[in-house]
């Protein structure tokens, strides 16, 4: 039996997704919201194997090589990572705060790079934090401060994609307003000096869009999300929602909030592929695009997902961070 036993249901549409309470094998049991192996059984890759029913630790007359054991597999064990991979690929890149040295359990100190799990597009950043147990126990955030006077961020090579989905989970109470595609608070995105037509995700005024350098805001949603609640935040370049249904669409932008629909536009720029750099939380002149928020995970696929696979992923996310 696994470790960890999480039942999620999922709609044929993109409307809704949702996760039971968390089940634990028997062989397990619930320590702040994680399954832990209990006394006498250890992890053995995502099972709990007793310690007793080999001939290794039992006091059996089989072999002189063996010991009563009182002692051993009585700790519970190190708690494993739950999810360790999406279920979907190719992943370009993985930011995960509950793993920010790319290893489960490894927290970093002081935080100055977060690890990219899916290569080695490893981000460089400066004036964060992480915060642990910031969501839960073992749910970590790295921390972007939004200050107008000492750049936080965190940068990143530029992946060069041209279809793609950006997922953020993130909780932020940034409500700042800029107007402009310049000053937006930037989830994630491209930048660089001139009048390159570079674009990013983000939240402006508390509202999520696609936006970029030479037209502002070509894609914004309907509702705020800046009351620090967690979610996940979806970008989708490459389809387009219309009354009926998704299209495939090369200039196409759909945005998800959690599994559920926001908005879907059309940009001409969406590909994001001038900048030299990407960023969390900044534009290349730093205080541009500066953004308040708790990142639990970034992730980017160097491809569009359909519906059903957007279904997955935030079905695994969903699971992953109880949302």
């Amino acid at each position: 039996m696994s470790i960890r036993a999480i039942v999620c249901f999922g709609l044929a549409s993109v409307l809704a997704i949702g996760c039971t309470d968390l089940e634990c094998d028997p062989e397990a049991m619930e320590v702040d919201g994680m399954c832990v192996c209990r006394a006498g059984f250890m992890p053995v890759g995502d099972r709990c194997e007793s310690t007793t029913d080999t001939g290794m630790t039992d006091g059996g007359p089989d072999t002189g090589d063996t010991d009563a054991g009182t002692d051993a597999g009585t700790a519970a064990g190190p708690i494993l990572d739950p999810f360790p991979a999406p279920p979907l690929g190719p992943l370009d890149i993985w930011y995960d705060a509950q793993a920010p040295t790319g290893v489960y359990g490894v927290v970093p100190a002081p935080f100055e790079t977060w690890t990219d799990r899916a290569g080695s597009n490893h981000a460089r950043c400066q004036n964060t934090r992480l915060a642990v147990d910031e969501f839960g126990t073992n749910r970590h955030a790295v921390i972007l401060t939004g200050s107008d006077s000492d750049p936080s961020y965190c940068q990143f090579a530029n992946p060069d994609l041209t279809n793609m989905v950006i997922v953020a989970v993130l909780a932020t109470n940034d409500g700042r307003d800029a107007g402009g595609w310049i000053a937006s608070p930037l989830i994630v995105g491209g930048d660089r000096d001139g009048t390159h037509n570079d674009g990013g995700f983000v939240m402006a005024g508390g509202r999520l869009g696609f936006t970029r350098r030479n037209v502002g805001h070509d894609v914004r949603g309907p509702n705020r999300y800046d009351d620090n609640m967690l979610r996940a935040y979806s970008m989708v370049r490459g389809i387009r929602f219309t009354v009926d249904g998704p299209e495939v669409e090369p200039e196409g932008i759909t945005i998800f909030v959690n599994n559920f629909f926001e908005t879907s536009g059309t940009t001409t720029a969406g590909r994001v592929d001038q900048p030299g750099e990407w960023y969390l939380g900044a534009h290349q002149t730093l205080l541009n695009g500066r953004f308040s928020a708790r990142y639990a995970e970034v992730l980017i696929f160097d491809r569009t997902l359909n519906g059903d696979e957007i279904l997955a992923l935030n079905s695994h996310i969903s699971c992953r961070h109880g949302i």
